[in-house]
């Protein structure tokens, strides 16, 4: 939840900063991470990202 709070309110943003951008490059790839970890997979779309389970069932993440 941490993560995807992050990812949101920075994606949301239209002019990011350089550490903004950074920022947001190393919550993608803790994400990634931890998916890795579950065996599922993670899709970033412009502002959202969705997550798909091992039998390709597709649950979006919500900002928060």
């Amino acid at each position: 939840m941490r993560y995807s709070g992050t990812f949101h309110r920075l994606a949301a943003k239209h002019e990011r900063t350089f550490a903004e951008e950074r920022k947001l490059e190393r919550v993608k790839s803790s994400i990634k991470d931890l998916c890795f970890d579950i065996r599922c997979e993670v899709v970033f779309n412009s502002h959202t990202f969705n997550i798909t389970m091992p039998d390709n069932y597709a649950v979006g993440v919500p900002g928060i």
